[in-house]
């Protein structure tokens, strides 16, 4: 009897020991795949800095077609994302002027730009039908 106690007791260790590994190397996996793919959240960007920044690009866009659809903290950048309706008639570099210029949040906001002090904020346009569309840096006045 004593016997079987034990094997018992040893099988339910050897499970609680694989099961720990396994979940591990899981969460690792995870962790890995998200970095690999650039979706890794960023620790040097505070909630509250990339709240600030979404509520800018939510204020600027909230009437019209063109829509705000988000910003992400990646890699110590901010990444706004702005879909627009169709594609712009206008070439790369004239976009890319446009977002730099209008688009990009007010030179005036300077609770905003202090708080963005060393972290670059990227907006991208897009169209629904091709998600590669158009990045640009925003220029931080303050710096």
């Amino acid at each position: 009897m004593m016997h079987n106690i034990n094997i018992k007791s040893g099988l339910a260790v050897c499970f609680v020991v694989v099961s720990s590994f396994m979940t591990s190397g899981c969460i690792q996996g995870q962790s890995f795949a998200a970095t690999f793919n650039g979706d890794a959240p960023s620790a040097s960007v505070p909630d509250n800095t990339l709240k600030i920044v979404k509520g800018a690009f939510y204020t600027s866009l909230s009437r019209g077609d063109w829509y705000f659809k988000g910003a992400h903290a990646t890699n110590g950048n901010i990444n706004a994302y702005i879909q627009v309706p169709e594609k712009l008639n206008m070439d790369k570099s004239n976009i890319k002027n446009y977002v730099k210029h209008v688009i990009c949040p007010n030179v005036g906001d300077d609770f905003m730009w202090q708080k963005l002090e060393h972290i670059t904020l990227n907006v991208h346009i897009y169209t629904k039908g091709d998600r590669r569309g158009v990045k640009e840096q925003c220029s931080n006045p303050l710096v």
